[in-house]
């Protein structure tokens, strides 16, 4: 029962992103800034450029009923978050993933991936991405709990990684506009990008135009990287 409510959760979180994701790709969007700086996964030039923070900022609004705080995060704040925010250090170029095995498959595994660019080098961040249920209270019951979501890292050269570049960059997968399709097939693939500023998002969680792009993404993703620690929610104390 646990993996079962486990999966309907992890469905649930999942529709919540696509409908935020078509939600954006429908509303008019600025025209496309052109930059001499060229990324290491190429920028989509439209379908869902949400690079006005106002526009990014109704994106996260979509999740102001509290779901956001459940999605697999390897950092303070997600990346619709993060991005363009103006602080001091803030990297040129952070791609990020929620990706992983479709539903039927047995240890099914789910990975929230960050990379951040620096030179020649990406620090890659790793977090497991499935969704843990805390226990069910008793009747009257006050139950305190406490997540935990140990981060794998790792420092990769980009040259090392052109398999999951070439992966990524597919047109079906990343380049194609976004499509407002509020289903799942079994399967997550929800792709975000940082670059300069600049926001951009691609989820295909149904139908057949980057299904198979994005289990060739996920699988060459596994080839270079272990799986990282199981997340877990603790029971902290019941007053």
């Amino acid at each position: 029962m646990t993996v079962r409510a486990s999966r309907v959760a992890l469905w649930t979180i999942a529709l919540a992103i696509v409908s935020a994701a078509g939600w954006v790709a429908t509303r008019p969007q600025p025209p496309v800034r052109v930059s001499e700086h060229a990324s290491w996964i190429p920028i989509p030039e439209g379908g869902m450029d949400a690079s006005e923070y106002p526009i990014r900022d109704l994106l996260i609004g979509n999740f102001s009923d509290g779901l956001q705080h459940h999605l697999p995060s390897n950092a303070d704040r997600s990346l619709v978050q993060r991005c363009g925010a103006g602080k001091p250090g803030e990297p040129a170029e952070t791609y990020a993933a929620l990706i992983g095995d479709h539903w039927f498959v047995k240890d099914q595994k789910i990975w929230s991936i960050e990379m951040t660019s620096s030179g020649d080098w990406l620090d890659v961040t790793i977090v497991d991405g499935f969704p843990v249920m805390a226990p069910e209270p008793k009747p009257g019951e006050v139950l305190r709990t406490l997540e935990l979501r140990p981060v794998l890292r790792r420092t990769v050269r980009k040259a090392d990684l052109a398999d999951v570049r070439e992966a990524w960059s597919a047109p079906a997968l990343w380049v194609a506009p976004q499509t407002d399709r509020h289903c799942l097939d079994g399967s997550i693939v929800y792709l975000e990008a940082c670059v300069l500023g600049r926001y951009h998002a691609r989820s295909r969680t149904c139908g057949s135009a980057g299904t198979v792009e994005g289990m060739k993404l996920w699988q060459r993703l596994r080839a270079h990287f272990p799986d990282p620690p199981a997340a877990t929610i603790t029971r902290v104390d019941s007053p």
